[in-house]
């Protein structure tokens, strides 16, 4: 879910595209630093990372471009299919404030050391990932 007034919502009600980075132990901070973010004013990826080479570009066929923290393990890329939208009834369903996004994976990237068997995403042994 996201607050409802938040830059974010506003541009996903746009594009109805979004990119996910999924964390490991350890990134916490920095996702709660990019996710807790406005990037209304700013590039917030640019503020939050080093550099170019802390985010990774992925470019599809169509020419639609995603960007995503480079140091996680499997990047999404996801398509809103419904915005439900605040719910401000005590006992109702949903995040009072906040709009809850619906969304279908459209494309994923993973970490081939999170692969293991080939077939389930998951941490590989310690020193690995």
């Amino acid at each position: 879910s996201l607050n409802r007034n938040r830059h974010t919502l506003r541009l996903l009600r746009e594009t109805k595209l979004f990119s996910l980075s999924v964390g490991k132990v350890g990134q916490e901070g920095l996702l709660r630093d990019v996710g807790g973010s406005s990037g209304r004013d700013f590039d917030k990826l640019a503020r939050h990372l080093g550099g170019d080479r802390d985010r990774i570009r992925h470019r599809e066929k169509d020419g639609v471009a995603w960007e995503c923290v480079a140091a996680c393990p499997a990047h999404l890329f996801c398509e809103i299919e419904r915005i439900l939208e605040p719910c401000e009834e005590p006992g109702g369903p949903g995040v009072p404030g906040h709009a809850t996004v619906l969304a279908r994976v459209k494309r994923c990237w993973v970490r081939q050391t999170w692969m293991g068997d080939g077939k389930t995403f998951a941490a590989p042994e310690a020193g690995d990932g």
